[in-house]
């Protein structure tokens, strides 16, 4: 611990899924205080856009370390290295290290806290031009590709596959300018126990329905 050098540092370092274990809190204020770092818990949810998913989803403490914001060329070629703001990097970088110091500290293993939200069990993307071109995709439509499907949870059991293209939900377009996966949970997450969701899929030139059941 005495490695890492301490600084001031007053932008937030944003946490996601803090929820998957009661540890993370304590581990968390602890590295905040090593550090001297403001850090946001912006939400303890599990999110299926980020890495995390694929850890927390089979029952391992997980969480997700943002950026904290983005700039009009965010992911972009035009995010030259002259624009990078390298102390921002550094400084989650001493935060991860103290955490995980903090977490190797502990006289046991954190315990995982299961998520009360329904899960479809997707992970997917936003397609590129040249993938909605290819598929033959109207330019305003839009929708999500399906990276990967987890074993055991509703789209897995409906049919859904890594490749397919999500078109529409509950009879609702994607448009272009949608974050299909954001639009996708958000709409889990308003449904009731016992409810069905029905997918429009494109799959190898078909449409297909696929209800997947919570």
């Amino acid at each position: 611990m005495q490695g890492i050098v301490k600084q001031i540092f007053h932008l937030p370092a944003l946490k996601r899924a803090t929820g998957t274990s009661t540890a993370w809190a304590g581990i968390l204020a602890r590295a905040a205080e090593i550090t001297g770092t403001t850090v946001t818990m912006n939400t303890p949810r599990i999110t299926n856009d980020a890495d995390h998913y694929s850890f927390a989803v089979r029952g391992l403490p997980a969480i997700h370390f943002g950026v904290g914001g983005s700039r009009a060329d965010y992911h972009r070629p035009s995010d030259t290295a002259d624009k990078v703001a390298y102390d921002a990097p550094a400084q989650r970088c001493r935060f991860v290290a103290a955490a995980l110091a903090v977490l190797a500290d502990l006289p046991e293993r954190p315990a995982f806290t299961a998520q009360l939200d329904p899960d479809p069990g997707i992970t997917g993307t936003d397609p590129t031009p040249g993938e909605f071109e290819a598929r033959g995709v109207p330019e305003a439509q839009g929708g999500i590709k399906v990276d990967a499907v987890v074993e055991g949870l509703p789209a897995q059991k409906a049919g859904l596959r890594p490749g397919d293209l999500i078109a529409a939900i509950d009879g609702m377009p994607i448009g272009r300018r949608d974050r299909g996966m954001s639009l996708l949970i958000k709409t889990v997450r308003a449904l009731s126990a016992g409810r069905t969701m029905r997918l429009k899929v494109l799959r190898d030139g078909a449409e297909l329905n696929l209800d997947l059941q919570f």
